[in-house]
Formats: structure tokens, sequence, C-alpha cells
């Protein structure tokens, strides 16, 4: 099966020109989202390999439903932790969040009130299993989550310093301190973006909390893996 090849890609194997023309090309046969990075307008494309995770998803969903009924209620909470350390490890490595799964299964074990590195990231993904998340629809409700995720890890003079978030912009930087991304400039920028619906976005949503138990994390995997490998704009060379 033919791997995706990113536009950075093909700007390095051919030319700018070639590469926007590829990249129109994909927006033609894909999705363009509202969501902009560096003035360019992030697009969703579908790819073989996309098409054959999602369907073996759904697949696995209906076996493991049927296979849990058999599983004592340990081990089924014993699998659902191992996935969300899987989920949590791999965004912390997207993120640049240095973490272990150490760390994350005592998070996932921790008791009320007790204070644990991470603990409020497992707390949510524990709650999204079981059904009792509900998606933010406004920017207050996005910062009140934000507060509770990492409000408690946060250093005073690092938290958010306009009315709901930063003022300025921030810069992710990989191992050899080399810039990877620039987030959005002003405030104002980062609530227009939010506010700005992205079907997309939705619809994983959907799907996700349609889903039950270890099936929602399974799920929740693919978006990550999906909006991460697929996710291509010209900008990015």
């Amino acid at each position: 099966m033919k791997k995706y090849k990113s536009l950075k890609s093909v700007f390095h194997q051919d030319d700018r020109s070639t590469a926007e023309q590829e990249a129109q090309r994909r927006r033609s046969n894909g999705f363009e989202t509202n969501f902009e990075m560096n003035g360019n307008k992030l697009f969703y494309t579908v790819t073989p390999q996309l098409l054959l995770l999602q369907e073996q998803v759904l697949l696995n969903e209906r076996t493991l439903e049927v296979l849990a009924a058999d599983i004592p209620l340990a081990a089924r909470r014993s699998y659902l932790y191992e996935l969300i350390t899987q989920e949590i490890t791999a965004s912390h490595e997207i993120e640049g969040v240095r973490s272990t799964r150490h760390e994350i299964q005592q998070a996932l074990e921790a008791e009320p009130g007790e204070n644990r590195k991470f603990r409020e990231t497992a707390r949510l993904y524990l709650e999204l299993s079981d059904g009792q998340v509900k998606a933010p629809t406004t920017l207050d409700e996005i910062r009140e989550v934000y507060d509770r995720l990492f409000g408690a890890e946060i250093a005073t003079e690092d938290r958010p310093d306009g009315d709901l978030f930063r003022l300025n912009p921030v810069y992710v930087y990989d191992g050899a301190d080399k810039g990877i991304h620039a987030g959005s400039a002003t405030e104002e920028d980062i609530s227009k973006q939010l506010s700005k619906p992205c079907w997309i976005t939705l619809q994983m949503m959907k799907r996700l909390l349609s889903c039950r138990g270890w099936s929602r994390t399974s799920c929740l995997r693919l978006y990550t893996l999906s909006t991460t490998a697929t996710a291509d704009w010209v900008g990015s060379y």
C-alpha cells in the first residue's frame, strides 16, 4: 500500500510549485478545515491506511464488547489503564512533555485528593471511558477544562495572562532547540480559532462519545493517530 507522502517531502524532492499543486489536489480530494496555522488552513486527507484503521476499530469494538462480558472486572480495568497509559504517553511525546509510564500509572491509581503528577489528565480519560464527559462548547468551558487539567501543575508566572488565554505567542522546540511550532500570536487569534467549527473534530468527538469503555479509548487513539499523521499544509516546509 502506497505510503502517505508529506508536502514537506514533495517540496524537497521537487520544488515549491510542485508542492503547492499537490496541496491543492489533496485539498480538492479531502477536507479543508477552518483551523489556520501560520496563515495556512489545515486540511485532512483520508488515506487508504486510515480507512482500514477506521474499519478495523469498528470491527474490534464489536469483538471487544462480546469478549468483555466474560472477562473479570479487574482484568478489564487493567486493560483500560494500559490503553490510557499508551494514549497519554503518545500525546506527551507529540507535545514534548516528559513523563514515564510509572508516573501515569500512579496518576490513574491515585485516590481522590491525592496530589499526583498528571492526575487530572488521567482522571479525565477515566471519565471519558465511563461516558461522564461533556465536550466544551464555549471559550469559558475550554478554559475551565484547561484549569482543571493543568492549573495545579503550572507555575504562577507561566499561566495564561489574558482574560482566558495567553496574550503573546509561544513556541515549541525539538531536542536540538529548533523551533517546530509557533502558536497563535494573540489571545484574539486563539479565541477566533477555538470559536471556528471544525467538522472533522466534531465528527470524531461524536464517534468518540458514542463508544464505551476501552472501545472509547481505542477510538480516541485512532483520532490522535489520524490528526497527527495526515494533517499537512504547505507552510510546514
